[in-house]
């Protein structure tokens, strides 16, 4: 055969097979931007069964806030406990001052009101117990002496900088210098109070504004007798919201977080419908806010965190309310709070943990007294909450 029949059968040869390549598809098509070879695209929409949050409330020890709140305000109570301790060792008290700054005052948006001075009436009582920070404040509750005889009354009206100075009755401290009288602190509570005021407490860590006891006080040396003037600065203080959930007429068609009284939420999604197979690319967890069943216009809502659950319970006492499953911090838009759950599904998804829902609470609940409602799934579609899925679906095998 000639050099030129072979050339000529070869490439006649060489056409035939990249026309056949061309007219054959690619086994992936590439008719969508990632592809069937990396599996499509999909989102979902996940919405709870009506009626499956579920929600209950707690105290929170207050030992270490910044700040202790007295007063009344929206169906909330709050007493402050205040303990002083280094006092003289011995020598006749002659007068004892109590001086508290205020740091702000909950209450009335309306800014009239606020012009003018509201002197409230403070009732003081002798505490029968120590506060403890290790304790359950729940436990306080029955302790309270405000049954008891009261010590004293004063009214409470700020001065120009913003101090608030009543004498406290000399007998009681002459006893706590002299030990005739167990020296567990005071309770101070404001029934009649229009607003809550919060005072700095010893965790400011500035003498010139945390609770003071000046006392002027005579004792007794080798020179004779001698009249002085000592600062005491507060060794314990807290504030406690004395009323109960009761007292704030909640809407259970609602969930909540809060501080002061704290709430403990609960949701769940169900995915028993969705292919294990599947990756997720992103969760995200989108709750509304609802101002009119909130508190201080709501302003804690941006303090919201999210937990997984590690355990099927959700009932007082059982759930672990601090379980160490990740937090999720939430972003803002408007009413609407967006939390990234991702590592959360992965795992659910995955069978590498069981579906027990997710815990909603506030962060720093101790700070102050604040609430946050929450649209449920008994609200209108657009405000339930909703888990958005965006995940790959499994790669086709057939080509």
């Amino acid at each position: 055969m000639s050099y030129f029949k072979i050339s000529s059968i070869v490439l006649v040869t060489l056409l035939i097979i990249l026309n056949c390549g061309k007219e054959k598809p690619l086994p992936t098509a590439y008719n969508q931007i990632f592809g069937d070879r990396e599996g499509a695209i999909v989102d979902t929409l996940l919405y709870q069964a009506s009626g499956t949050e579920q929600f209950y409330s707690r105290l929170v020890n207050t030992g270490t806030a910044s700040s202790l709140l007295l007063g009344k305000y929206d169906n909330y109570e709050s007493a402050v406990y205040l303990k002083f301790v280094t006092l003289p060792d011995s020598g006749k008290i002659h007068s004892a001052k109590l001086k508290l700054r205020v740091k702000e005052k909950i209450g009335t948006t309306d800014s009239t009101y606020w012009t003018q001075a509201h002197p409230y009436l403070t009732e003081f009582f002798l505490s029968d117990f120590d506060w403890d920070n290790t304790q359950d404040p729940e436990l306080y509750l029955p302790q309270l002496p405000f049954n008891n005889s009261r010590l004293q009354s004063a009214i409470f009206e700020e001065d120009s900088s913003k101090q608030i100075e009543v004498a406290l009755d000399t007998v009681t401290v002459q006893g706590w210098v002299d030990s005739t009288i167990v020296n567990h602190g005071l309770w101070m509570r404001s029934m009649e109070s229009e607003f809550i005021s919060s005072f700095y407490s010893i965790e400011t860590g500035e003498p010139a504004l945390v609770p003071t006891l000046e006392l002027i006080y005579s004792f007794r040396d080798s020179t004779g007798i001698k009249r002085d003037t000592i600062n005491v600065y507060s060794k314990l203080d807290a504030f406690l919201v004395i009323n109960s959930e009761t007292d704030l007429n909640l809407d259970n068609d609602f969930f909540y977080i809060g501080k002061g009284i704290a709430f403990r939420s609960f949701v769940k999604f169900d995915f028993e419908g969705l292919d294990s197979t599947i990756h997720v690319n992103r969760a995200l967890l989108k709750i509304v806010v609802n101002k009119q069943n909130s508190i201080r216009d709501a302003f804690d809502a941006y303090d919201c965190r999210i937990y997984r659950m590690d355990g099927a319970s959700w009932i007082k006492g059982e759930a672990n309310e601090e379980p160490a499953t990740g937090t999720y911090s939430g972003t803002q838009s408007d009413s609407t709070l967006t939390f990234d759950l991702s590592p959360s599904l992965h795992g659910i998804l995955g069978k590498k943990y069981p579906n027990y829902g997710f815990l909603v609470r506030s962060n720093d609940e101790s700070a102050t007294i604040s609430r946050v409602a929450f649209y449920s799934s008994r609200a209108e579609i657009e405000l339930q909450p909703r888990l958005v899925l965006y995940y790959t679906l499994p790669p086709k095998q057939d080509f």
